[in-house]
């Protein structure tokens, strides 16, 4: 950021403002004050005590003055001989002047909050904009006649305060002791390194004090552990653990769920196809062969659904995709050989399904050869027996989780991420895809708002279109909040669309201990630099000649990269829309009462019933 041009330098005349006429005019602003105060309080107490006030003017002041060093075990000693018979003791004088020096402080105090509320409402320079009312002609825009950065105050941030914690919103920690949190559904990206509390300051608070519908991905157990007996007390709690990490009870998800109508299965194969070319960071012509991938894998799953078998028949069809047998079955679950289907609609579906599988079956063999290894790669987790018996059963639905304040955690171990990522983008999809249904028919988001909390958004669930999210999300009841540990880490895996997803949330925490240059200058530029004042005097003539002050603006970053970084673990800084840049104070669990007793809580036990091992109903 290039700085404004310095001020003028301003020269002042000699003997104008030097030291010596300062010090005299002090002194006697001083004794003024201190006259004036004392006269006051005699009035006062003169007509307290005597009954009437006592015939001293402000001139005769300066005797009291004078005396009352002398007499100041009885202050009355020092007024006039006429004054002297009005004036109370020791104790009921000074009495009387504390009273009144704290009628005063009261006063000035009554003063600055009146401004402040001033400047608030808009009524004064600087303040927020007041809400127009329908029909009012538009004010103009003001010049800002603050040119310099600075941290927020208490009065900066009083639209984000809050008592405690408040329904549908997201408490972001505290500012000078008070609570803060983000507005209703407005989304949520917090960036800091491991090991700063962004888990059990964050992610745990604000799971615990959600009071609706939640979905939580993350690769650490401690979320789910610190987080799953409150929310048990909430609603029903779900877990999809394909690989059994957690140690909880599973629960079974099936993609093959929604893919019962033609244009539900090319929306599940889009997902999974996409969130794999995601996972592994894939650039170039992957999203070409995305594309290609979901037309090959939309009429396998259609098929799938459609004789009611499981993920492992589809897998088994891509393996085995060349042979006449496996090709035969296909074309018989499409009811292409007896007609078997339902209707006219479902006639069209398996027709369009069966076309575009002719297409890919006689295209070259190098292009079919590439379709099938791009399927066999959204679909490489079920090769894994233990993803294989969490996905008969469909057990977790959109429907179920918006059907109260219920609760999906998505679990992955960390070598497991790129695998198990398609399978988790397409069950978040689902589930968005249901969110945005119900608002688009009603025309309101959905309430109460699902909190979709991305505990290591980058690794664990790499939503593609995340930047889409972040900004449409509010609109359709989604409370979104995407943990990460740098923007490092945002641009390999996001690319193009990197900033757009971060500036896409409305509020941004930078957690301490970043040591990211890309994360470190990003936020060095969004809080801007504060303008610093200096002031250098010059004498000619060894010190007797001409003496000239000279003022002049110098700038510096409001927070320097050295001083982000190195700042206490447990604490961090809000960048909130065009408010001030606030210090902010997170809320570990284990430091907050409230908290912890929600952590406490005895577990119900509802996790442990789910067991897709003894599944018998199958998809």
């Amino acid at each position: 950021m290039r700085p404004p041009p310095p001020s003028p330098a301003s020269t002042h005349p000699p003997g104008a403002g030097g030291p010596a006429e300062l010090l005299v005019a002090g002194a006697f602003a001083a004794a003024f004050g201190v006259g004036a105060a004392l006269w006051a309080t005699g009035q006062v107490a003169g007509l307290i005590a005597g009954g009437r006030w006592p015939a001293v003017g402000l001139g005769e002041m300066a005797g009291v003055l004078v005396r009352l060093p002398g007499s100041v075990g009885d202050p009355a000693r020092a007024w006039p001989a006429g004054a002297q018979g009005l004036l109370p003791g020791a104790v009921g004088f000074y009495a009387v002047l504390l009273a009144l020096g704290a009628l005063v402080l009261a006063l000035l105090f009554a003063a600055v909050r009146g401004w402040e509320h001033v400047r608030e409402q808009g009524l004064g320079l600087g303040g927020p904009r007041r809400r127009r009312r329908p029909g009012a002609r538009r004010p103009r825009a003001r010049q800002r006649t603050e040119r310099t950065a600075r941290w927020a105050r208490v009065a900066d941030v009083r639209q984000l305060l809050v008592p405690g914690a408040e329904r549908g919103r997201v408490t972001l920690g505290r500012v000078g002791g008070r609570p803060v949190a983000a507005e209703r559904r407005q989304s949520v990206i917090v960036v800091a390194p491991t090991q700063t509390y962004k888990t059990t300051g964050f992610a745990v608070p604000a799971v615990l004090e959600w009071d609706g519908p939640a979905l939580v991905t993350s690769i650490k157990t401690d979320l789910l552990r610190d987080s799953v007996a409150a929310r048990e007390h909430r609603g029903e709690v779900r877990i999809f653990d394909p690989t059994a990490v957690s140690g909880y009870g599973r629960s079974s998800w099936t993609p093959l769920a929604e893919c019962a109508t033609w244009e539900g299965a090319r929306r599940v194969a889009f997902r999974l196809t996409h969130a794999a070319q995601a996972a592994r960071g894939a650039g170039g012509d992957a999203d070409f062969w995305a594309r290609q991938g979901t037309r090959y894998l939309a009429p396998l799953l259609f098929a799938a659904r459609r004789k009611e078998l499981t993920m492992r028949a589809v897998t088994g069809w891509v393996n085995a995709e060349a042979e006449d047998k496996v090709r035969a079955e296909i074309r018989q679950a499409l009811g292409a050989k007896d007609g078997e289907v339902a209707d006219r609609e479902d006639a069209i579906a398996c027709q369009a399904a069966l076309e575009v599988l002719k297409s890919v079956w006689s295209a070259e063999a190098r292009l079919r050869s590439s379709l099938v290894a791009t399927v066999a790669g959204a679909l490489d987790a079920y090769g894994d027996l233990q993803v294989l018996r969490c996905s008969r059963k469909a057990e977790i639905t959109a429907d179920w989780l918006l059907s109260g304040s219920n609760t999906l955690y998505l679990c992955a171990p960390a070598d497991e991420q790129e695998r198990l990522a398609p399978l988790f983008v397409a069950l978040i999809g689902e589930i968005r895809a249901e969110v945005y249904r119900r608002a688009a028919a009603t025309g309101e988001p959905i309430d109460p708002s699902l909190l979709l909390v991305l505990d290591e958004a980058a690794n664990v669930a790499p939503v593609p279109d995340l930047d889409v999210l972040a900004s449409t999300g509010a609109g359709q009841g989604l409370q979104l909040v995407t943990i990460v540990q740098d923007l490092a880490q945002i641009h390999r895996r996001w690319q193009g669309a990197a900033e757009t997803v971060v500036n896409n949330h409305t509020a941004k925490v930078l957690g301490a201990g970043i040591a990211c240059p890309r994360t470190l200058d990003y936020f060095g530029r969004l809080l801007g630099d504060q303008e610093l004042r200096q002031v250098s005097t010059s004498t000619q003539d060894g010190g007797y000649g001409q003496r000239s002050r000279t003022e002049s603006s110098t700038w510096r970053a409001l927070a320097p990269a050295n001083v982000l970084r190195e700042s206490e673990a447990g604490t961090g800084l809000l960048v909130y829309r065009n408010l001030p840049p606030a210090r902010l104070e997170l809320r570990p669990w284990f430091w907050e009462p409230e908290l912890r007793e929600l952590v406490e809580q005895a577990p119900v036990g509802a996790t442990s019933p789910h067991d897709p091992d003894r599944a018998v109903e199958q998809l």
